[in-house]
C-alpha cells in the first residue's frame, strides 16, 4: 500500500500493523492511508489547526451571544 500523501510505500509498524494511518482531514479517496511520517508531519498539524479554528469559532459565538 502506498501513502496517499507522499506516494511512498507504507512500511509495517513494529507491532506488525501495515495498514497505515487515517489521513483525515487531508483530502483522500476511500480506503487510502498515509505513512507514519506523513501522519506526524502533515495530518496531525492539520488536525490541530482544525481544532484551534473550531475552538475560536465557538468562543466567538459565545461572546457574540452576550
Amino acid at each position: 500500500m502506498k501513502c496517499c500523501i507522499c506516494k511512498k510505500e507504507i512500511t509495517p509498524e513494529p507491532n506488525g500493523w501495515d495498514g497505515g494511518h487515517n489521513p483525515d482531514p487531508y483530502p483522500h479517496e476511500d480506503g487510502e492511508a498515509c505513512c507514519t511520517r506523513c501522519n506526524f508531519s502533515v495530518v496531525l498539524p492539520l488536525r490541530m489547526t482544525q481544532i484551534k479554528s473550531e475552538n475560536v469559532s465557538r468562543i466567538a459565538d459565545v461572546l457574540k451571544d452576550k
